[in-house]
């Protein structure tokens, strides 16, 4: 009896919509073997800066002008790198909190796409979105592997489950080399022009060639690291089924 396929699928969890910039290269490397990427946004970042091509910050404008400047962003940002479906959760940026009408959303949206990888933010990460966020997303990932809540789906325990480094340093429990994607990152980069400025962007560069020391590797132009967390064990033999 042959064994089911399995759906090469993963998840990504931001909290706002530029913050797949510090897993781009790793979900590029996953798309070009074959994995599904679709994400899943807390907010649309309509409470952040709005920087201008000439790297200016502008002082006077409408919050809803920025939001659709935001959906245009990670639209492009999307294709570029293969993410074939953002799912907004509409939580007011800056002020995200435990909700379980959230968890609830992300229980049923696991169980329904099966991912073996979700990637999410750093539960120690500098920013209170990005760190109540990761709670919300691990509560939701724990109890989508319980018996509970059949209305959502059945039961689904992720395999692998990675937090993504942010602007601080984290534990490197995992490092991928991302050299041959490094320059389409790069790009991604200048896509989100309103939303990261010139020292978040050489910030963005210092980390990606820092993190080629720990994998000791002479060819090898970049790199992205990432934590797994507390009391989610990688379930590594998934993939050899």
């Amino acid at each position: 009896m042959k064994t089911p396929k399995k759906e090469k699928n993963v998840l990504i969890f931001s909290a706002h919509p530029d913050d797949h910039l510090a897993c781009a290269g790793s979900l590029m490397l996953l798309k070009n073997q074959g994995f599904k990427i679709k994400e899943v946004v807390a907010t649309a970042g309509e409470n952040g800066p709005w920087w201008t091509k000439e790297k200016k910050q502008k002082i006077n404008f409408e919050k809803a002008a920025l939001k659709d400047q935001r959906f245009k962003e990670i639209s492009q940002a999307a294709k570029l790198i293969g993410i074939t479906q953002t799912i907004f959760l509409h939580l007011i940026d800056g002020a995200v909190v435990r909700d379980f009408t959230a968890i609830e959303k992300i229980i049923a949206i696991i169980r329904k796409e099966k991912p073996a990888i979700v990637f999410l933010p750093n539960q120690n990460d500098y920013h209170c979105d990005h760190r109540e966020f990761s709670k919300i997303v691990l509560e939701a990932i724990e109890k989508a592997s319980w018996d509970y809540l059949y209305e959502k789906g059945k039961p689904w325990r992720v395999p692998v489950v990675l937090m993504w480094e942010g602007f601080y340093l984290a534990r490197p429990d995992i490092i991928i080399d991302i050299s041959p994607f490094l320059e389409k990152k790069k790009k991604l980069i200048k896509i989100y022009r309103s939303q990261i400025n010139a020292k978040e962007e050489k910030l963005i560069d210092a980390f990606n060639t820092y993190r080629v020391f720990g994998l000791r590797k002479e060819k090898c132009s970049g790199a992205e690291a990432f934590e797994i967390p507390l009391n989610f064990p990688l379930e590594i033999n998934w993939f050899f089924n």
